[in-house]
């Protein structure tokens, strides 16, 4: 054995026991992956390759060597195929998922192994008396033509996949493309003689290929970061997200962005100008949008937070965040994060629009409330007004009566009209009283059901004094008169016995108080001189009001000679009671 295979031999081993090495590694403490899994049956092809070389140094004939040739092309003809799918797993290609694309690719490299297997029935791999294996017929350059592809293709997608990245992804990137280029240039001079088909350097480059990938392993970490589940929770993020590196090219989005943002990922490469200008054609003008454009392309190195308003094609509130990436002190890029705020925004907005209604109802029931004040003034004023009237119509008319009495008297009768004088008295300091209780709004508190016919007595006899005869017949009543009934039937009592005083000139006057179906009906007759034309003055449209005001109704009649007539119509809220109503 010479110097020169010695040192073959030393190559071949030493890359043999540096693959398994880094087998060994990612098989016990690499994650259970796809990427994983394909870079480690990529080195283990490798290592069958080493094998078949180093077994075929210590072949004694031809017959061993060529197993051995058979074991080394094994590892040949699927090793530019793995290294393909490793490529599509590590730059997240679409056709990694798909299983079906990667069936019919691998079929490719089991025809040329499967031309290995039958060269002796028809040499088109290998020449027919070549025991060097150093003859190549038609099909060994068609599996070299579709290995070249499958090196190819995945080392490019490794060098457009390194344009997109930042820190150390990239240099684990650059690494790789090192790695796969530097075994396919030298074996492609090999297969071309450049250099002479009887020194194969192909084991040496894949030697200076392995040491890379050690590196890449060990030192910047090549399995450790999981593209595809790393694009999987990405894809999951309810946020938008988005890479920009310091090119200002999208390296990176996820589903959410996708979606948001359409017209940026489909127009060609997208890059942070076509992202700028969707966001000015969609977002609604103003000062957050252009200060936020302006962070982006100034390119500021700090932190940014805003929301913004997209008007096209639907209104959609967005909450945006730009981070820029630092690595050692260094600004690689920026990520940029957007969450859609159009539910928390809509019910802001909401609310805001249902304070501005709550505050213009304010103001409604404030001017309601002002409404309310007022009248309930003007209603007092009229109570007051006609409590007053009556009171003191009463008891002046009284006191008139009484005193003309007394001036009748005061000669010839002085006892006479010393007792209308007493009388007299008695009826204005009543009439003072009722006129307190009326300033203190307590007039329609004075009666119960107890005390009204007290009270109706009272009034009778005090308008007896002045010479008229009044008979009073109330029906039993065992049902429940509320305080507003008997007042009004009081103060209609008081009114009609004061106007039959005043006007009327009656000696007799009737009142008779009857309760059917739930109706109090209430009867005032006198036998004084009537009116051809009944004029409403204050007394009768206070009456008139005071009988609305309970739900009633009125009736009063007066013909000339035929006295004056009044009849009220009361609805009643029935009731048991323990005792009723007697006259």
């Amino acid at each position: 054995m010479d110097w020169l295979t010695s040192l073959r031999l030393i190559w071949l081993f030493i890359g043999a026991l540096l693959a398994t090495a880094v087998i060994i590694y990612c098989r016990l403490w690499g994650k259970r992956t796809p990427l994983t899994r394909s870079f480690i049956w990529y080195l283990v092809l490798n290592v069958i390759w080493f094998l078949g070389q180093i077994f075929r140094i210590f072949a004694s004939n031809y017959a061993m060597e060529w197993i051995f040739v058979r074991l080394e092309y094994f590892g040949i003809c699927f090793i530019g195929f793995f290294w393909l799918v490793f490529c599509l797993q590590y730059t997240e290609h679409p056709w990694a998922s798909k299983k079906k694309y990667l069936i019919l690719l691998g079929l490719i490299p089991a025809l040329s192994y499967a031309g290995v297997l039958t060269n002796d029935w028809h040499h088109r791999f290998f020449g027919l008396h070549d025991r060097a294996f150093n003859t190549f017929g038609v099909l060994f350059y068609i599996h070299m033509f579709e290995s070249y592809i499958f090196c190819t293709s995945g080392t490019a997608l490794l060098i457009n996949y390194a344009f997109c990245q930042m820190g150390k992804k990239r240099k684990q990137v650059i690494l790789l493309v090192l790695a796969a280029l530097f075994p396919l240039l030298v074996n492609a001079m090999v297969v071309s003689r450049v250099i002479p088909a009887t020194f194969d350097t192909t084991p040496f480059a894949l030697l200076i290929s392995l040491v890379i990938y050690f590196v890449a392993t060990f030192k910047y970490k090549l399995l450790d970061l999981v593209p595809v589940a790393y694009h999987a929770i990405v894809d999951n993020m309810k946020e938008a997200i988005v890479v920009i590196d310091n090119y200002r090219q999208i390296v990176r989005y996820n589903r959410v962005f996708r979606n948001i943002f359409p017209e940026v990922v489909t127009a060609g490469k997208p890059d942070l100008a076509s992202f700028l200008a969707a966001l000015i054609q969609r977002a609604e003008p103003g000062p957050k949008l252009d200060r936020m454009t302006h962070v982006l392309a100034e390119w500021a190195e700090k932190n940014h937070t805003t929301d913004i308003k997209l008007i096209d094609p639907s209104p959609q509130w967005l909450a945006v965040n730009i981070q820029p990436i630092y690595q050692r002190g260094e600004c690689l890029g920026r990520v940029i994060s957007i969450k859609d705020i159009s539910v928390y925004q809509n019910l802001v907005e909401e609310l805001h629009q249902k304070n501005q209604e709550l505050s213009q109802m304010n103001r409604q029931l404030q001017e309601y409330a002002a409404t309310a004040e007022e009248l309930a003034v003007v209603k007092e004023r009229n109570r007051f007004a006609r409590d007053v009237h009556d009171t003191l119509g009463q008891t002046m008319t009284l006191l008139i009566t009484m005193l003309q009495i007394a001036l009748a008297n005061c000669r010839h009768n002085p006892e006479e009209m010393e007792k209308k004088l007493t009388e007299a008295l008695r009826v204005a300091e009543e009439g003072l009283a009722e006129v307190r209780r009326s300033v203190a709004g307590l007039s329609m508190a004075r009666f119960t059901r107890e005390t009204l016919m007290d009270a109706l007595q009272a009034l009778i006899g005090s308008f007896e004094n002045t010479g008229i005869h009044v008979r009073l017949m109330v029906e039993r009543y065992d049902g429940e008169l509320n305080t507003r009934i008997m007042d009004t039937i009081y103060r209609v009592c008081q009114e009609a016995l004061t106007n039959t005083v005043r006007h009327g000139k009656a000696s007799m006057v009737i009142i008779e108080m009857q309760f059917k179906s739930d109706t109090l009906i209430l009867l005032i007759e006198d036998n004084g001189h009537g009116c051809a034309t009944i004029h409403k003055g204050y007394g009768l449209l206070g009456m008139e009001e005071r009988i609305k005001a309970v739900n009633g109704l009125i009736e009063i009649d007066g013909q000339p000679g035929s006295g004056f007539r009044i009849k009220v119509v009361i609805p009643l809220m029935t009731g048991t009671v323990r005792r009723g109503l007697a006259g």
